[in-house]
């Protein structure tokens, strides 16, 4: 079962996962000496003191209230889950054969638990504040990333061994703090624990609307989807349209008029080219044939050839040296 409503009463089935669960549950609401209030002390008091254009007050505001709900929401975590009566059937209400009693995990799984919880104990102090004694880890966390990390705050960067008193303004943040953890989680006891829910749920009758927008996360992913989802899908779907009827369309058309200029330059090529190169082989070919049949080999045939030859040659040149007579004789 993985909905805190419908459990309950864990911590007498799951004893370690419960107790690993508090100490981690006190470390992040802020609870001094835990890990989670000493980086969230260091936070706020940075936040106070800074010189940024937003006032430093208005920061600290923001980060107290967040540490408000968060020591009040853990704690109705822990209240739901571990303490009161088991609201689940057995085995989640499936009804499977397999179901059992809630019991504890394995210590595949406790055992990581146990480290985590002991070092949310004792892991902080090596972030503790520069003026505290040395021996508590004051400063250790800072002087050793100074090399990479040079402190924006002159104050903050002491030398070691140099601790002086503890500035009383940041020890007042730090009781407020404190206290603020502290109220946060005695709210949420009293709300869940004592009074077993019931000014959650008569709050939530009077203010269904706005539990309904806290339900929906504040409509942020209702929101995301107006604003950058459906808006990003349109403008893929207009260049989709681009694509299809202009890209491909101009590309489609290169490939038609390409293979229409084929066509016709491959019927000049096979007709004009090729034909005009066909015929001149046909030609020097029928020419060769024609030729050939001088290159008999007959010695008659080559005398005869030449008499004959030789008498044409004659009277054509007999004819030209009386051409100007003949011309006459026919009276041109």
């Amino acid at each position: 079962e993985q909905d805190i409503r419908k459990m309950g009463g864990l911590r007498k089935y799951m004893p370690i996962t419960f107790w690993t669960f508090v100490i981690a549950t006190v470390a992040i609401a802020g609870v001094p000496p835990f890990a989670g209030f000493w980086s969230k002390d260091e936070i706020l008091w940075k936040a106070f003191s800074s010189h940024l254009p937003v006032p430093g007050g208005l920061l600290w505001g923001l980060g107290i209230a967040a540490a408000a709900f968060t020591a009040f929401y853990m704690t109705r975590l822990v209240v739901l889950t571990f303490f009161g009566q088991l609201r689940s059937a057995p085995g989640g209400g499936h009804g499977h054969d397999h179901a059992k009693t809630p019991h504890e995990s394995p210590a595949s799984m406790t055992l990581p638990l146990v480290v985590l919880a002991a070092l949310a104990v004792v892991g902080g102090f090596v972030g503790t504040p520069h003026w505290m004694p040395q021996w508590l880890g004051g400063g250790v966390f800072e002087t050793w990333l100074k090399p990479v990390c040079p402190p924006v705050e002159s104050e903050a960067s002491q030398p070691a061994g140099e601790h002086h008193g503890p500035p009383v303004e940041e020890l007042l943040l730090m009781a407020v703090s404190v206290g603020i953890a502290a109220a946060g989680i005695g709210f949420a006891w009293r709300v869940y624990s004592v009074k077993k829910g019931a000014p959650a749920k008569a709050f939530v009758a009077r203010h269904r609307a706005l539990h309904e927008f806290v339900h929906a996360k504040y409509k942020v992913d209702e929101l995301y989807d107006a604003v950058v989802v459906e808006p990003l899908l349109e403008f893929n779907e207009v260049l989709a349209r681009f694509d299809n009827a202009v890209v491909d369309g101009a590309v489609n058309g290169a490939a038609s008029g390409g293979a229409t200029a084929s066509l016709h330059t491959g019927y000049f090529d096979n007709e004009v080219v090729d034909g005009g190169v066909n015929a001149t082989a046909h030609a020097v070919q029928a020419t060769g044939r024609g030729l050939r049949r001088l290159q008999s080999g007959d010695i008659r045939q080559y005398l005869l050839t030449a008499l004959v030859g030789g008498l044409v040659v004659m009277a054509a040149y007999s004819l030209y040296l009386r051409w100007d007579q003949i011309m006459t004789f026919f009276g041109c």
